[in-house]
C-alpha cells in the first residue's frame, strides 16, 4: 500500500487485522472478508455429515479388497520416503534428532511400525527433559 512517498512495511499488516478484529462484530468481519462458511451453523452441519459418514462407510471398508486398502496405505506412506539430501540437511541442522529419527526407523523396519512409534516418542520425551533440566542459556542470577 503506497500513501504519496511512504510505503507500509507488510510486517505491519498485523496491526490492521487487529483493528479489524477490534472493531467489528465476527458476522460483520465474515461478510467484510467474504466468508460465508464458516458459521456455527455450516460447523455443526459438517460435523454432522463428517459424523454420518464415519458410522455409515465404516462397514463398507469390509468390502473393499485388502490390496486396495494397501495400495491407498502404500501410496499415503511413500510421501513420507526422505531423500538422502534432505536427510543430510536434517543431520546438519539436528544430530541428535537425527538419531532420533534414524533409531525410529531402524525399528519400524526391523519390528513394527507400533514398536518405532513408540521409540521415538520415548527419545523425544528423554529429550525434551534432558533440555528442560539442563538449559544453555544463563540465569538470573548470573546477570547481576
Amino acid at each position: 500500500m503506497r500513501f504519496l512517498t511512504w510505503r507500509r512495511p507488510t510486517h505491519n499488516e498485523h496491526v490492521p487485522v487487529g483493528k479489524t478484529l477490534l472493531l467489528f462484530s465476527d458476522q460483520a468481519l465474515h461478510s467484510r472478508l467474504k466468508v460465508f462458511a464458516s458459521n456455527p451453523v455450516a460447523i455443526v452441519l459438517t460435523a454432522v455429515v463428517v459424523i454420518v459418514a464415519l458410522y455409515g462407510c465404516t462397514p463398507t471398508f469390509y468390502w473393499i479388497p485388502s490390496a486396495a486398502l494397501s495400495t491407498a496405505i502404500f501410496t499415503a506412506v511413500a510421501n513420507l520416503v526422505t531423500p538422502p539430501k534432505q536427510v543430510s540437511t536434517f543431520i546438519r541442522a539436528s544430530p541428535i534428532e537425527a538419531v532420533t529419527w534414524f533409531t525410529g526407523v531402524m525399528v519400524s523396519v526391523f519390528s513394527t511400525i507400533e514398536n518405532g512409534i513408540y521409540t521415538t516418542i520415548c527419545e523425544s520425551a528423554a529429550l525434551l527433559l534432558v533440555c528442560v533440566a539442563m538449559p544453555r542459556g544463563r540465569s538470573w542470577d548470573t546477570f547481576a
